[in-house]
């Protein structure tokens, strides 16, 4: 276990990925002889199962982007989940990313959802093009968009879950 948690530490000195972390660790090294539990190691992987999921959803699906800083999160956060998959084995880790993504996917449309899930590169362009309205506050476009059509809550606590139709 000694030698799995030395290989977990491996990124405590990572220059890729410092400029993410420097202001996480107060002193810049690991408590000597803290072990995480699995338990502890599977918050872990949620935390960066979840870092994952809504960079993809945010830089590559509502609204791309790119940028080397992007890309240097997801595969710091990939090595990881994977250093953690081989210290609590695969299935504790599936089933962790399994939950986050279920969990992440509740406050979304079916519609869009499935798009984001399975949709292809038209559909993908549809959701920049109408997203890209609504942050850019094209009323023109913002004007012919979907989802407007449906009510708004009455309740006080409006629900998270935006239904939008994408029109391709």
């Amino acid at each position: 276990m000694v030698e799995e948690i030395k290989k977990f530490n491996q990124d405590e000195n990572d220059d890729d990925f410092i400029f993410l972390c420097e202001d996480e660790v107060s002193n810049g090294k690991p408590e000597e002889g803290f072990i995480p539990t699995h338990d502890e190691l599977i918050a872990l992987v949620k935390y960066w199962s979840l870092e994952i999921l809504e960079s993809r959803w945010l830089f590559d699906f509502i609204y791309p982007t790119a940028g080397s800083d992007i890309q240097a999160e997801r595969v710091f956060a990939n090595r990881r989940i994977n250093r953690i998959r081989t210290i609590v084995g695969d299935e504790k880790v599936d089933k962790a990313c399994k939950e986050v993504r279920n969990d992440f996917r509740k406050g979304i449309s079916n519609d869009l959802w499935a798009v984001f899930d399975h949709g292809d590169t038209a559909q993908w362009a549809a959701v920049e093009e109408e997203m890209g309205a609504i942050l850019n506050r094209d009323k023109k476009r913002l004007a012919s968009l979907s989802y407007l059509d449906y009510p708004e809550s009455p309740s006080p606590g409006r629900s998270s879950c935006v239904a939008l139709r994408v029109h391709i």
